[in-house]
């Protein structure tokens, strides 16, 4: 990878062989979702997920403090890239836009893949994906020692009945194997989790949002 700042973002598709049948059923209808909708037009021109976009990016700025001399970043499950867009201009402010690229790939923690890449840091969400701990080890895989993963999701309510109509909406959907959320005491592979924010999305959708956060072990 060329020197200086740059931003990846992959969409959120991995394989693995533990569970591979049933990871593999979550893949495909990710894929036949994405695809096959106008998704991402909705998305980006909405300003309910605007408001939601540059919230995630300001809290990440918090937790990560980006060096605009040389850092590298992979966001994985990036969707749209709506919340890449969000961020990318504080990590290099000129230029950035010709070292953006876009991924979709499957990965599998082998060798040589994304071109033998490491990051800095690692944004993705954990929803889409069935096994939280098979694609953490995965993911965290590419990071640099001293690198930082960061998985932005949503926070489970803690009863049904005062959940938001964002989790409602996430039950009939096929594509997403955790359609309630994770809770902080989980601790999501022994990453270290904090409440990120409340969010009143176009004042109609309230959304709790967690923000879970590990660093690799600097080489010694």
């Amino acid at each position: 990878m060329s020197s200086g700042s740059s931003i990846h973002h992959s969409h959120h598709t991995y394989d693995h062989a533990h569970d591979a049948a049933h990871d593999h059923d979550h893949v495909e209808a990710n894929k036949k979702y994405f695809n096959n909708s106008d998704f991402s037009l909705q998305v980006n021109e909405h300003a309910v997920f605007l408001e939601f976009a540059n919230t995630v990016s300001a809290a990440i700025r918090e937790v990560f403090p980006f060096d605009p001399s040389s850092p590298t970043a992979l966001d994985f499950a990036c969707g749209t890239g709506l919340s890449t867009r969000a961020y990318a201009p504080f990590a290099h402010a000129k230029g950035l836009a010709d070292k953006m690229s876009g991924v979709c790939s499957e990965l599998k923690g082998a060798e040589g893949e994304l071109y033998g890449a490491q990051f800095d840091v690692c944004i993705m969400a954990y929803q889409h994906f069935a096994s939280a701990k098979d694609i953490t080890s995965i993911i965290t895989r590419f990071l640099k020692p001293g690198g930082m993963l960061l998985v932005v999701d949503i926070e489970v309510i803690a009863t049904i009945d005062s959940r938001p109509l964002v989790i409602e909406g996430l039950q009939n959907l096929d594509y997403i194997p955790h359609k309630r959320g994770f809770q902080v005491e989980e601790g999501l592979v022994s990453l270290n989790m904090e409440r990120l924010t409340h969010v009143t999305l176009g004042g109609r959708f309230d959304v709790d949002t967690l923000l879970a956060r590990g660093v690799r072990p600097s080489e010694k």
